[in-house]
């Protein structure tokens, strides 16, 4: 079986995730990297091909993609869109869910009323002195050059793929109420991330906040109940700062966290095998994002005996609870936090963790391996 996997240099700590389909006897899998110029340094590897986005190149990309049984893409953008609207039906076509595809049409949704007062102080900056009949005249040129709309292109690729690789059903039910031509859901396996052992872990009052710069973590709210907690001197939080764009949202969040005693903001990448021991020693993790977001902090937190307090509004705290962990929610955060309850007791962090080792069973990459043999069948 020949597979084609397309992703993109902006996300490209995402390429390993195609190691998923790397079985030699079974797999034939070529890499394609779209990306801008100068930036096809990361390709050294046989069966790796790296290609600036044009029309041309676009074009050589869809000629490849027709000799292969499976094309694989990796969050759906305008270019991969506009490949798999020209791909012939016998191409199975998955796209690999990132989330901002969906999410990020959906403002309304995702933001809470802290965070939506900070994005548009962002956007009237950005938007003082544009000219917005550039903006028009470059679209017209674009439909020119290109002979198609892409915002149709988006609409139509959606109804062309065959597949949506997912991290939850609970989640695509969801996301089906909005966009209900979504295609046949495929489950993502999660049996590469190993139960740590819990044996040596001890209460430490480190807690993690927040995950990279995105306005998607509404984090803001997160500062304000510490903020105004009296017990806030007696944790260490640790704000995650550490990618993303900085912009008045950014330096606004960071200004105010610095402000509160016992905060650090951790602006610097974390190497992966400290960052996994990172985790050992942390009690809690709190994300108040609205949408499925940092879901390997959550994993890792999940295996690692530390408390995850996600926000209700957030249909993965749901999801999560249907698969039998025991998760809390940012509600819970506030009064445990008053209440010096910030971590899980030992019997819950084995509960978290024997259902971790389940879970890893329930979705392995051997069940999902031979489903992606059967869609050439």
């Amino acid at each position: 079986m020949k597979i084609a996997h397309i992703h993109s240099y902006t996300y490209s700590t995402f390429i390993s995730k195609s190691n998923l389909f790397f079985v030699h006897d079974k797999f034939e899998n070529i890499i394609i990297i779209l990306g801008g110029k100068g930036e096809n340094k990361l390709l050294k590897k046989e069966n790796e091909f790296y290609y600036v986005p044009s029309k041309r190149n676009l074009n050589k990309i869809i000629e490849i993609c027709k000799n292969v049984d499976v094309v694989v893409l990796y969050n759906l953008d305008r270019a991969k869109s506009y490949i798999a609207n020209r791909l012939q039906l016998n191409v199975k076509i998955i796209w690999r869910f990132f989330g901002m595809e969906l999410y990020g049409k959906m403002p309304e949704y995702v933001y809470s009323d802290l965070s939506i007062k900070l994005i548009k102080k962002e956007q009237k900056k950005k938007n003082k002195g544009k000219n917005i009949w550039n903006k028009r005249i470059r679209t017209v040129l674009s439909k020119i050059k290109w002979r198609t709309d892409f915002n149709n292109e988006i609409k139509k690729a959606i109804s062309r793929i065959d597949f949506f690789l997912g991290l939850s059903k609970t989640e695509y039910i969801f996301l089906k109420e909005y966009w209900s031509d979504l295609p046949t859901f495929m489950q993502i396996p999660f049996s590469t991330i190993k139960t740590k052992e819990l044996e040596n872990k001890v209460k430490s009052n480190n807690i993690i906040i927040g995950n990279n710069r995105s306005p998607y973590n509404n984090i803001i709210d997160i500062l304000e109940l510490i903020e105004k907690c009296e017990n806030k001197d007696k944790y260490s939080f640790n704000m995650m700062f550490n990618y993303g764009s900085n912009n008045i949202y950014t330096n606004e969040v960071r200004e105010k966290a610095l402000k509160i005693k016992n905060i650090k903001v951790i602006e610097n990448f974390i190497p992966f095998d400290e960052y996994q021991k990172f985790y050992m020693s942390i009690d809690a993790l709190v994300l108040n994002g609205y949408r499925q977001m940092a879901m390997r902090a959550i994993f890792e937190s999940l295996s690692s005996g530390v408390k995850v307090y996600l926000n209700k509004k957030n249909v993965i705290l749901q999801w999560l609870k249907e698969e039998g962990f025991l998760i809390f929610s940012i509600e819970d955060f506030s009064n445990d936090m008053k209440t010096e309850n910030l971590g899980l007791l030992k019997t819950q962090a084995k509960h978290n963790a024997i259902q971790f080792e389940n879970f890893r069973k329930k979705y392995n990459v051997e069940d999902f391996q031979e489903e992606i043999m059967e869609l050439v069948d």
